[in-house]
């Protein structure tokens, strides 16, 4: 997960007031060169509205985003994992839902009989980007 503050100003309804928001997904077969993509819920569109044009901003479609990356600030809580509840001794899925720095580089696990294994993301922000 990353924290983004994002902010619209190309469109009436926009008030140009950044709003933070956490990303939590990927664009699964985006190349790099393709343009950032933000797929925000309704409250983070409205967040970015003037004053009673929420609504209006909601519906807008595609919108020309800025935004910059900011610090996890989590004071007193340097990682949170929560664990998927479909979880089971044969397949074991987590989260991890936010973490106070700069970011987390790798994830290992430790088998009950066993070494330490590397983690993989099957979806969700990368680790340590």
């Amino acid at each position: 997960m990353h924290k983004v503050k994002v902010k619209c100003t190309e469109h009436s309804a926009c008030s140009g007031e950044g709003v933070t928001v956490t990303i939590i997904d990927h664009c699964p077969g985006c190349r790099p060169s393709d343009m950032a993509h933000f797929d925000m819920s309704g409250k983070a569109f409205g967040a970015m509205a003037k004053y009673g044009l929420a609504d209006q901003l909601r519906n807008a479609g595609n919108l020309y985003i800025q935004y910059q990356r900011v610090k996890c600030n989590y004071p007193g809580v340097p990682v949170a994992i929560r664990v998927d509840p479909g979880s089971n001794p044969h397949y074991f899925a987590f989260i991890i839902e936010y973490e106070d720095g700069e970011g987390i580089e790798s994830v290992k696990l430790k088998q009950q009989y066993g070494g330490w294994i590397d983690a993989q993301r099957s979806w969700g922000a990368d680790m340590g980007t």
